[in-house]
C-alpha cells in the first residue's frame, strides 16, 4: 500500500512539474508539490516510527540487544570513516544523518529497559496462567537500570559529539 501510495504521489509530481515547465509562476502546482513533499516527509517518519514499533514488539530480548549491537556498531565504523574524510559538505551531510541514526538509536533505550525488566520478572517465577509473579530482585533491578542509563548517557554524547562534528569523541 504504502509504494502504491508512493507511486500516485510521484505520478502527481510528474504532472505538477510539467505544467511548471508550461507555466513556470502557476501558484497551485507549486502549492501542490510543496504540499505532496510535506506530507510525503511525515508519512515517511510516521512509517518509520510504527516500523520500528513492531520490530520492538518481534525481537525477544536478545536479537533486540543484538540489532541494537550491530546499529552502534555501523555507525562508528561509519564515524570512524568520516573522522578519516576532510571537511565537506558530503561529509556534513554524512555526520548529520549519523547523529540522526544515534538519535534514533537513543530513543530505543526506553524499550530495552522494558524488555529488561519484563525479561527479569519473567525470570523471577512469572506463572504461566498470568497471576501476579513476585517482584524481581530489586538489586538486579537496580544494576539493569544503572547500566540502562549509562547506555542513555553514552549514546546521548556520541549524538552530541556528531552534531559538533568531533568524530573522535563520538566513535568512543
Amino acid at each position: 500500500t504504502r509504494r502504491e501510495g508512493i507511486a500516485l504521489l510521484n505520478e502527481a509530481v510528474r504532472h505538477y512539474r510539467r505544467c511548471l515547465q508550461v507555466d513556470v509562476d502557476h501558484p497551485d502546482a507549486r502549492h501542490n508539490l510543496e504540499t505532496i513533499r510535506l506530507w510525503t516527509k511525515q508519512m515517511r517518519e510516521i512509517w518509520a516510527q510504527r516500523d520500528r514499533e513492531r520490530r520492538r514488539e518481534e525481537l525477544n530480548l536478545i536479537e533486540y540487544l543484538v540489532m541494537l549491537w550491530d546499529e552502534q556498531r555501523e555507525i562508528r565504523q561509519m564515524t570512524k570513516s568520516l573522522g578519516e574524510e576532510l571537511a565537506s559538505p558530503q561529509q556534513r551531510r554524512a555526520a548529520t544523518l549519523l547523529q540522526q541514526r544515534q538519535a534514533l538509536l537513543l530513543e530505543e533505550i526506553d524499550p530495552l529497559r522494558e524488555k529488561l525488566l519484563a525479561e527479569l520478572q519473567q525470570s523471577s517465577g512469572a506463572s504461566p496462567n498470568g497471576s501476579s509473579a513476585p517482584p524481581a530482585d530489586p538489586e538486579i533491578e537496580r544494576a539493569l537500570t544503572e547500566m540502562v542509563e549509562s547506555c542513555r548517557a553514552a549514546l546521548s554524547r556520541a549524538a552530541g559529539d556528531l552534531a559538533t562534528r568531533d568524530f573522535a569523541m563520538a566513535r568512543q
